[in-house]
């Protein structure tokens, strides 16, 4: 999956989810949770965070086809 990234596409994919959500380490939350270094973290795992339910119940850590997915 990675071999075939491209990184324009994923930049440009990103900046939607900056409307909501940071990258940088140490970055705060938003409307959605700081997602730096994200792959392999627990799914609804930042602490202090207010989830949904859904996201809250999901389970499961974030790899790279869970986001894709997403």
């Amino acid at each position: 999956m990675l071999g075939a990234a491209d990184l324009a596409k994923g930049a440009k994919l990103t900046k939607k989810c900056a409307s909501c959500h940071t990258f940088d380490e140490g970055g705060a939350d938003k409307l959605g949770p700081n997602l730096y270094n994200l792959v392999g973290r627990a799914v609804g795992s930042v602490d202090g965070f207010g989830y949904s339910a859904g996201m809250a119940e999901h389970g499961g850590e974030w790899g790279f086809e869970e986001l894709s997915q997403f």
